[in-house]
């Protein structure tokens, strides 16, 4: 009781300082402008909406090849999405694609090998080869260059083996100095011949690129490893050969077909939104089925690649696995229990629609995610200074002296910062989701949410804001015990406060930047928000969520709770041994 009583006394004595005033304004001014710049990313939309007269007009439309979200075009984009997979395993199971590639560098090699033998024998006495025999062997080997770069250019958006971006370049480079070093024209053969043969004999080592092609290997994808996905998420999808088979799209079409043959001339809005609906099912099993045909190739292609290294290699720049993986656990879970994705609201990520439209739950998170930082800034402020500074006014001599342990004194003022915070937390909170509900309002609170890339839960909205905001308390309480422990080290609160502030920086500009290294996972700025294992965009710059190497929800809850509690302990520890005289 007495520690709690310490705690409110303090608790007062922080709501009565000046600087209050400021945080009221400083939050109630920004919480004002960031309502007028919130314009978040759309999402991919998957509805469909045909207008027209009637029923019939709206199915015409849909039924019209050249309409992009008719049904053909759909048909025709997972077709072809089966179709270029199965292209690029064909490629990856006989090595066509790198062979190709390594015969066509082999060309250009014997092409410079023939080069210089042919100009040797044109210099010889007598000639036993003439200027035309020279200019030949020049331009071809100006046209095998021509063939590598060619290749290169196919296969560069559809790559059937791993090869680095950097070695790409090498290649590239390689051969596009060969080919731009001959000219078109000889207008001194005499001279030329000899001078340019050298400078590609000294400047152009074929070795460096055959030690490049001789480590390429193709990606480890079969027709085997493909085959249930294919079957469930094509075959059992799309059949084009029997339009009364079950397969998913086409008993949607004899939906829409019987819809259409009971409906054909109903005018009212409430029916042409329902013949749009089923035309919304159709194209989001496609969308659905396309991308889990995409992110199987992928998971699968880079499989025997760390997630650290597949970001150096060309068509996986931007590849995420964790993101890619959820991707695919969410939509085989919607496409099994014959569910769609415009029937959810995506987990709340920074910036970024959930839903088809802007809704509170979007806005709270966009505001949240800076307003937090004010928060946190003073919440630093008054932990930093709750000891030093009452050690440079001399009134910690005062509070010494009274009957409570020096342990008491610091888990009260402990207590007192983590009260005012999460009053502070509460009211920015519960402000920017009345602003939200105010300015957007919200028509779905199902969630779908796909927790640690694995496991599929669908939530209501409000609560996953609750979620998120123990995620914020739980970071604040990680820098509140920190910059309380600097409190207790240094005399000078102005030392105390500005190392905290220090620390706070490097661990918001780490978390951004960082991310993708695997050591960085040892660091606590790793683990300071469980909320991004909930499903949400991953790896999204600073104000977003990342998500480092070889991290999980468990691992970083306990991190930040056992971190917390050291520092707690620490700085109790530490005042108890300080003269405080």
């Amino acid at each position: 009781m007495k520690i709690f009583k310490l705690a409110n006394a303090e608790l007062k004595k922080i709501f009565f300082r000046p600087i209050m005033w400021v945080v009221f304004f400083v939050l109630v001014g920004s919480l004002v402008l960031l309502s007028f710049i919130f314009k978040p990313q759309e999402k991919s939309n998957s509805t469909i909406f045909f207008g027209g007269l009637n029923v019939q007009d709206c199915y015409d439309e849909f039924l019209n090849d050249n309409n992009a979200n008719g049904k053909t075009k759909l048909d025709q984009m997972l077709i072809e999405t089966k179709e270029q997979l199965t292209q690029k395993i064909s490629l990856a199971e006989n090595d066509a694609q790198l062979n190709k590639l390594k015969d066509f560098i082999a060309f250009a090699e014997n092409a410079m090998t023939q080069l210089n033998l042919t100009t040797v024998k044109f210099y010889k006495s007598p000639k036993e080869a003439t200027v035309n025999d020279v200019k030949l062997c020049f331009y071809n080997l100006q046209q095998k260059s021509n063939d590598v770069l060619n290749i290169l250019t196919e296969i560069r958006n559809n790559i059937a083996f791993y090869i680095s971006t950097e070695n790409f370049e090498t290649i590239n480079t390689f051969f596009t100095r060969i080919s731009k070093n001959i000219p078109n024209t000889f207008a001194n053969p005499e001279k030329q011949f000899s001078e340019i043969n050298n400078y590609l004999l000294n400047n152009f080592n074929f070795n460096s690129i055959s030690s490049i092609t001789l480590n390429l290997k193709s990606f480890p994808v079969s027709n085997d490893a493909m085959e249930d996905t294919f079957y469930n998420y094509y075959y059992n999808i799309l059949d084009t050969n029997n339009t009364n088979s079950s397969s998913k799209l086409n008993l949607i079409f004899k939906d829409i077909n019987e819809y259409v043959a009971v409906n054909s001339t109903k005018t009212e809005p409430l029916y042409l939104k329902e013949i749009n609906f089923l035309f919304s099912k159709y194209k989001s099993v496609v969308n659905m089925s396309c991308k889990v045909l995409q992110d199987k190739y992928k998971l699968l292609s880079s499989s025997n690649i760390s997630d650290k290294e597949i970001a150096n290699y060309i068509s996986f720049e931007y590849f995420d696995a964790y993101n890619t993986k959820q991707e695919l656990t969410k939509n085989t879970f919607l496409i099994s229990n014959s569910l769609y994705d415009y029937e959810f609201l995506d987990p709340f990520s920074f910036n970024t629609c959930s839903g088809q439209t802007k809704n509170a739950f979007d806005f709270t998170i966009f505001a949240m995610q800076i307003l937090t930082i004010i928060i946190a800034i003073f919440a630093i402020f008054i932990a930093g200074s709750t000891i030093a500074g009452e050690y440079n006014s001399g009134t910690l001599k005062m509070l010494a002296i009274r009957p409570y342990s020096r342990s008491k004194i610091v888990i009260s003022k402990f207590l007192s910062c983590v009260l005012f915070t999460i009053i502070i937390l509460t009211l920015a909170f519960v402000s920017s989701l009345l602003v939200g509900l105010i300015s957007y309002g919200t028509s779905i609170t199902k969630v779908l949410v796909v927790f640690n890339a694995s496991k599929v839960v669908v939530m209501n909205a409000y609560v996953l804001l609750f979620v998120y905001f123990i995620s914020l308390l739980l970071n604040l309480i990680f820098y509140i015990s920190l910059a309380l422990l600097l409190s207790t080290v240094f005399k000078s609160s102005t030392l105390s406060v500005l190392t905290s502030f220090i620390v706070y920086l490097v661990g918001f500009l780490t978390s951004s930047l960082l991310y993708s290294k695997a050591w960085f996972a040892i660091l606590p700025f790793a683990h300071l928000d469980f909320y991004k294992y909930f499903g949400v965009v991953a790896n999204t710059g600073f104000l977003g969520f990342n998500i480092t190497i070889g991290t999980n929800i468990t691992f970083s809850l306990l991190y930040i709770i056992i971190a917390s509690i050291i520092f707690l302990l620490s700085s109790t520890f530490i005042f108890r041994k300080r003269n405080i005289a």
